[in-house]
């Protein structure tokens, strides 16, 4: 058993508190009311499931998923020939919070309100008196959850990854602080609707029928968002539709709005529930728990249908320091430093490598991943109750008056896969989590080159590059002037650092050069050119060589306006190799480069990335905060010549 070596009395006292405090994993610096329980039907013995047509929403194709990158551990995204073509029925749903609003922490400095910096000051800090801190600093700052700017970025990656829901955490409030959020999420994701992409759809997520502190309103939360939001049907194409209707996670239905409770097909969704209680769906999954997990949700008792994996369980509670960390499985208990960090395991996501290991094993139809972009950590008092159980905080017991935290506490032990912008981790859970969708929902087959075909880059008739195969795009609109405030006092956020938006790019080659093709929305603008449309070409598709694996960059250096160079990275820097001719009008550009000086004496085969107006050169997080890049981030793009 998990919570082997104690009485039956701490047992019980024990689970209940892990129960309660999981619990409050969603819910913020409230409690929450914990769904009751309800009868377990018994399963059917042996029953094979039979053959169901249900309405539901259409699977979500990564954009352009023929993508290739290397993360910061040298860890590769599986290619079509490793995971196969698309699969069918696997749907994928990622934990999503609104909740950023203004912090609940009266603190201007850093240190004083993440809690990261703060152990660094102090490791054995119990003093956290305010409600509201961050484990750390998102790539993106501190940002409230209205910023349209991080919004958009967010879902470019959701597009990239094929995510197909956003389950959204309302199960502490929904009121008029969740509205400028939710609002915001809308916009944008019906601009990236009308702009022909398909982001993904919307889940939303409650608590028990009576709300927390509005227990004179019981179900208000639940009536406020199927009033603005569900029953105009202004939004229909924004939800998750299973079973013919808009699917909602709440543990009851309305006792009385019949319209409310028939718009939406149920599901019932928490962390702690027994795992005899096979219909209903959790968010986390504690594999140590008997009986052994994971443990599965089944339609009627029998047909799986839902599987929960997370990157972790939460913070570091009772036995949490040896199972429920990031550097954590079944069979490896962490060694931690004095800050709970495993300098050898942390960064690479042990646990829920394990857990993606289940769910390919398994195959659930519907698989929710846990989760994006909690960050938000709430300190809560300890009291006599869980000092008399012995609960642990940090390996030791707490004290009455000390302060302790559920949900996120540092770099070890959180939920969030979204970038961070200590460098140590950047992206690297991010690139984990793409691989891994790759893995289970599969991919298109990627297009194959066309003909090799002789480009005069002196010619103003773009039009010979129509048939030139395969069209490399990039999302249009994919970035926004940042100009909001952050969610701690005194903090804002401005970034005007967009200029060209790429939207496609194309590469044909002959024998004595390869071309390349790229487009922007707008006209392109050259600003003098400064970090003006670079070309970073990886020739040896090595991350090992050249700088973050690029061997070559063009346009690092321009000469005039059809003269550009290329250049070469060097133990000593960039180097200029050769001259190379170009053109450009209006939003088109083309630029021929030698093949000797590239190096190709067969048919080429590369990685490339567009980027502009990049503020630092040989700094790869500027290609994921600032100017453009063509793929985002550390995504290449792939040719192969035939």
């Amino acid at each position: 058993m998990y919570f082997c070596g104690m009485t039956n009395m701490l047992k019980d006292m024990k689970t209940l508190m892990i129960s309660l405090l999981v619990a409050a994993a969603v819910a913020g610096c409230h409690k929450n009311v914990e769904p009751e329980e309800v009868p377990v039907k018994p399963e059917e013995p042996e029953k094979p499931a039979p053959e169901v047509v249900e309405s539901i929403s259409p699977l979500i194709e990564s954009f352009d998923d023929d993508l290739v990158a290397t993360d910061a551990l040298g860890r590769t995204l599986p290619s079509y020939d490793e995971v196969g073509g698309v699969k069918p029925n696997h749907h994928v749903g990622l934990f999503y919070f609104l909740w950023h609003l203004p912090l609940r922490n009266e603190n201007t400095i850093e240190s004083e309100y993440n809690i990261t910096l703060s152990n660094q000051k102090d490791p054995k800090r119990t003093d956290w008196q305010f409600a509201d801190y961050y484990w750390d600093k998102p790539e993106l700052g501190y940002y409230q959850s209205s910023d349209k700017y991080v919004i958009q970025k967010h879902i470019n990656l959701f597009c990239l990854l094929g995510i197909d829901f956003l389950f959204l955490d309302f199960t502490n409030v929904f009121d008029e602080y969740n509205k400028p959020p939710l609002d915001a999420l809308l916009e944008v994701l019906q601009d990236f609707r009308a702009k022909g992409y398909n982001p993904p759809r919307l889940v939303p997520f409650f608590n028990a029928g009576v709300d927390g502190p509005n227990k004179d309103r019981p179900y208000s939360y639940m009536n406020r968002y199927f009033e603005s939001y569900v029953r105009s049907g202004k939004y229909a194409d924004c939800w998750f539709i299973y079973e013919g209707k808009p699917l909602i996670l709440a543990p009851v239905q309305h006792p009385t709005n019949n319209a409310l409770n028939n718009a939406f097909t149920w599901r019932k969704m928490w962390a702690a529930f027994p795992a005899s209680d096979k219909e209903k769906w959790r968010f986390v999954d504690n594999y140590m728990d008997e009986p052994k997990g994971p443990h599965l949700s089944y339609r009627h008792g029998w047909q799986l249908e839902q599987m929960s994996i997370s990157k972790a369980l939460g913070g570091p509670l009772w036995e949490a320091m040896t199972y429920g960390g990031a550097s954590s499985t079944m069979g490896h208990a962490p060694t931690y430093d004095a800050y709970l960090i495993d300098p050898e395991n942390t960064k690479r996501g042990l646990f829920f490598e394990e857990q993606a290991a289940k769910a390919m094993e398994i195959q659930p139809p519907i698989l929710c991943v846990t989760g994006w972009n909690e960050w938000k950590a709430g300190a809560w008092p300890a009291d006599e109750s869980l000092a008399n159980a012995k609960m642990k905080f940090r390996g030791e017991p707490v004290q009455v008056g000390t302060y302790y935290f559920v949900d996120e506490f540092n770099a070890e032990f959180n939920r969030d896969f979204e970038p961070q912008a200590d460098p140590e981790y950047s992206d690297n859970y991010f690139y984990q989590l793409a691989a891994f969708i790759r893995r289970y929902k599969g991919m298109k087959e990627p297009a194959k080159a066309s003909a090799s075909k002789t480009i005069d880059v002196a010619s103003s008739d773009y039009g010979v590059w129509k048939d030139v195969l395969p069209v490399y795009r990039d999302f249009e609109g994919d970035f926004r002037f940042r100009m909001c405030d952050g969610a701690p006092r005194g903090v804002r956020y401005e970034n005007f650092t967009g200029r060209n938006d790429i939207v496609e790019s194309r590469v044909t080659y002959d024998n004595d050069n390869v071309y390349f093709y790229v487009r922007t929305a707008e006209d392109i603008f050259d600003s003098n050119y400064f970090n003006w449309m670079m070309l970073y070409l990886d020739a040896d598709k090595d991350k090992a060589t050249g700088w973050e694996g690029y061997d070559f960059c063009v346009n690092m250096e321009v000469l005039s306006k059809t003269r550009t160079t290329l250049k070469k990275r060097t133990a000593e820097g960039w180097e200029k190799v050769c001259e190379c001719e170009y053109s450009y009008a209006g939003s088109e550009m083309q630029i021929a480069v030698p093949r000797s000086a590239l190096g190709f004496s067969e048919k080429p085969s590369f990685y490339f990335h567009w980027v502009d107006n990049i503020q630092r050169l040989d700094d790869i997080r500027e290609f994921f905060v600032n100017g453009e890049s063509a793929p985002e981030r550390r995504y290449n793009y792939f040719y192969d010549a035939i």
